[in-house]
Parts: structure tokens; sequence; C-alpha cells
């Protein structure tokens, strides 16, 4: 009944009316954020990706001060944040900004690029992303920086703050613009990903994504975190021209392995035409390869084949992708581009990754959680 309820909520989406809106941070001097709670989405263990729509309004940041705005920070805390998107404007008014992580091998590593006078005045998509081998930086779904890194994120069980950063030192690192549609993925998303999903206001991401549409709400329609607020920012009518959409992709069952688990993702929506769509397997041994299958059944409860559960009818699978060796955090991908194909609409897939890991012991195979996927227009 659920996915039934979801095949219907998907084929409504597009017809759905929302009220749009953004945050504004107006800087004036005093502090003002919006603080996420600690929780587990906030420190993924498998990489990040990190974005959001923003505009930057240099004029308003004093020069002759030590000013950092800063979009958004995971550990506020001094010397302690685990990843942030801000602008280094120091006390000339510098127009760089930047994406860092902290790595367990690295410490801190950053991507950065030099942006022109009100080059930020209208809308701009900016996403970080860090794979374990490098943190990358994107201005409308285009790559413009890039920083070898290795090892995984430090963990944090701090707040998400955004519109500002530190405040031990009152005021220097609010935000100067607008913030809309910030969204935390698990892992490292493609530039063509990025791309896919950059105009679409997502709802409801599978497996641990976060997604705030700041449309008159602080709630994260996701994974239902809910942020709060503090000082003077305030909901803004200014937003980018979106199209909201159901993200139609939901995980199910658990992972068989007597070693690890492996969870399931999705990058971007499976529309038709989408050659960038990819699910993920997450927590694969770096290096393992396998298969992902989809199939027009689902089989419950799970059977047990080769001493791992199976979760998807094996005589109704459709597709078979062969999967190449987890990047250094873990992450498989499957690419599995979508035909434009407006037969494929509505139709429901139940895909799952089965990953060959000599590290698991006889039968050396692991099978991910399920992950439902329907098809969208």
């Amino acid at each position: 009944m659920k996915l039934q309820l979801l095949v219907i909520g998907v084929l409504a989406a597009s017809s759905v009316s929302i009220s749009a809106q953004s945050l504004l941070f107006a800087h004036g001097g005093a502090d003002m954020e919006v603080d996420v709670a600690p929780a587990p989405e906030l420190s993924p263990a498998h990489g990040i990706t990190l974005e959001a729509w923003m505009t930057y309004d240099e004029t308003l940041v004093p020069a002759g001060s030590s000013r950092w705005p800063t979009l958004a920070r995971m550990n506020p805390t001094p010397g302690q944040e685990t990843y942030m998107l801000r602008v280094d404007a120091g006390t000339t008014g510098a127009r760089s900004i930047r994406f860092m992580v902290r790595t367990a091998n690295n410490g801190s590593r950053s991507a950065a690029t030099t942006f022109a006078a009100g080059q930020f005045a209208n809308w701009t998509h900016i996403a970080g992303t860090y794979d374990g081998s490098a943190v990358k930086l994107f201005l409308d779904g285009v790559e413009v920086a890039s920083t070898p890194a290795t090892g995984a994120l430090v963990a944090s069980t701090d707040v998400l703050r955004i519109g500002n950063g530190d405040v031990s030192s009152p005021g220097a690192e609010v935000w100067s613009g607008h913030i809309d549609e910030l969204r935390l993925w698990p892992f490292a998303r493609t530039a063509a990903e990025i791309l896919a999903t950059r105009d679409q206001e997502l709802t409801a991401l599978p497996s641990a994504a976060v997604t705030f549409q700041f449309n008159s709400s602080l709630a994260d329609s996701s994974s239902g975190l809910v942020a709060g607020g503090s000082g003077a920012w305030s909901y803004d009518a200014s937003t980018p021209a979106l199209t909201p959409e159901f993200s139609s992709s939901v995980d199910y069952g658990q992972s068989s392995s007597s070693c690890r688990a492996i969870g399931t993702a999705i990058g971007s929506l499976p529309k038709i035409g989408n050659a960038a769509f990819q699910p993920r397997a997450l927590g694969a041994t770096p290096g393992s390869s396998g298969l992902f299958f989809s199939s027009l059944g689902l089989q419950l409860p799970a059977f047990t084949f080769a001493g791992v559960d199976i979760l998807i009818d094996p005589t109704l699978i459709r597709v078979t992708i062969p999967v190449a060796g987890a990047n250094a955090l873990g992450v498989a991908a499957a690419s599995a581009g979508i035909p434009n194909d407006v037969g494929l609409v509505g139709r429901q897939y139940f895909s799952q990754f089965l990953i060959l890991d000599a590290s698991c012991g006889y039968p050396d195979l692991t099978t991910s959680q399920g992950l439902a996927i329907t098809i969208l227009p």
C-alpha cells in the first residue's frame, strides 16, 4: 500500500502548487543563523555533496575588519569545522569562495575560486563535493576548482549552521544575501547529476539525504530534521525558478552480509531522458565490484541465496548493470541512464546491489538494502 501511494504521489507531484520562499541574511553586523541539531545525516561517512542556490552582496560586507561570510558550516566551533561553504572576504573585501572539508588523513582541504564584482547578485547554484580523492567546487553545475584529499570526513556531533559560522567574533561570518534549496547528499555527485537536479525543488530523497526548501519552514523534507533560527534573518519572496519534484524512490529491507551493511541512494531523479541517473551502493569495501539488478516484481519476505538475502523477484529482472570498483569511501555507482521513452512513466522497479566482497569470507557476497524506483515523466 505504501508503494502504491508513492506512485500516486509521484504522478501528482508536478501539479502541486507551493509558495516559494528563500532565507534572507541582510548583513547588519549582528549575528543571525539557522541551526540544525546534531544528527547522523549531517555527518556522512561515505563522502558528501553540499549544495544550495544563493545570492551574495559584497557591498554589504564591510572592509577593514575580518569578514568570512558563511553559507553553511558543519560544527561552528573555531577550528573544528567538518565542512563549510564560505566567502573569504578577509579584511580587504576579497572575492574568493570555497568549499572546505576536514579529513582524517589531511586535516583541512579546500577547493576555491575567485569571482567578479556583482557576479552573485543574481541567483547562482553552488555545490561542493568530496569523494575520498578530491574536494571539488561547482558553480551552476560546472566544476571550477579541485584539490586532492584523502581519508574519511572527520565526524562531528555538533550543529549544522546555515547563514553563519563561528560566532566568537560577533557578526564576522554572517552571510550577506539569500540562501535557498540547501541539500546534503551522503556521497559525492557528478557534474551531470548536479546539473540534472539544479533547477528542481526536491522532496523526499531516500537514504539519509537532507533537503531544506525554506518555504516558510525550517523543516527538511527528506530526513525529517527541523532547524531553529535566531537573529534577524527572514523569509523572502525572491527565489530561483525551480520545478517542484517528488523523488519517487524509497529504500526498503535490509542489507545482507556477515561483515558490513550496504545502503542504497540515488544521485538524481529517475526521469525519462535522464542519462545521468546513477543509483549508489554506500558502504562497500573500496575496490569491490558487482552487479545492480532491477526487477518489475518485489519478493517479500526476502529469500536467501548463496548466504545473502534477495529482495527482488529474479524471474522478473529487466535491468542488469555491471558495477565497477567502489571508491575510497566505499561508494559504488551503477550507470543506469533512463531512455526518453514515455512508455516508462509510472513503471516501478525494485532494485538491489550484489557486491563481490572477499573481505566478508565465503561466499564473498554482500547484498544491499532494496531501492524502489518509480519512473517520472
